[in-house]
């Protein structure tokens, strides 16, 4: 059963164990559902660490995350770190790409019987965009001006909103100028920096296929 946590800071919040059900219902691609906060980049592990030990209180705030870094140094890792704890604790959540929302609208995918992916995305308690690329400002289905209307909509209802992305604040500004604005008070930027975790994996896997 989905349902928000009574804000009510007496009211003891229980964990549960996550079963498949619960990860395909986040929408949460395969390779992260083991992922825990042992593999962060030690850059942002204690910062992470204290979110996810902080949760009910995250989601009472509606606190989110914009992560920033480069490519492969873990910024999707730690969005479905959020969705995983948030979602043992009863709150709804949904991780999706930005590339995979536009295709969803596009393509007008149903999340269920009665919700569109879209509804979905705005209403869930916790959202991960995973991807922001500049790219995405043009965009003919869902550009800048969708997206900024997305959290806007979130920011309003106290939702959490965490963002991925590889681009700068300038980036950010140029390509999405009512974006950083419209998240004041509510997204804190983190800069999450590391090894290209997808680089020593290509390099494991290199040794299982063609030995050492």
């Amino acid at each position: 059963m989905e349902c928000r946590q009574v804000e009510n800071e007496n009211v003891p919040r229980f964990r549960r164990p996550l079963v498949p059900a619960d990860f395909e219902r986040m929408n949460l691609p395969r390779e992260f559902w083991t992922a825990k906060v042992q593999t962060v980049p030690e850059s942002v592990r204690d910062t992470v660490a204290r979110y996810l030990l902080n949760i009910d209180t995250m989601i009472e705030r509606g606190a989110g995350m914009l992560l920033q870094g480069s490519a492969g140094v873990g910024k999707s890792g730690i969005g479905a770190l959020v969705c995983k704890e948030a979602r043992s604790r009863g709150y709804t959540t949904y991780f999706m790409s930005v590339w995979e929302l536009r295709e969803s609208i596009r393509a007008r995918v149903p999340f269920d019987d009665t919700f569109s992916v879209l509804d979905r995305c705005r209403d869930v308690d916790v959202l991960v965009l995973d991807g922001l690329r500049q790219e995405d400002a043009a965009e003919r289905m869902f550009n800048a001006r969708d997206m900024e209307e997305l959290v806007v909509r979130r920011v309003a209802r106290k939702f959490v909103t965490i963002v991925t992305t590889q681009l700068g604040m300038s980036d950010i500004n140029r390509a999405f100028p009512g974006f950083l604005e419209a998240v004041q008070g509510c997204i804190v930027a983190v800069s999450v920096q590391g090894a290209d975790l997808r680089r020593e994996l290509n390099q494991e896997l290199q040794k299982v296929v063609l030995g050492s």
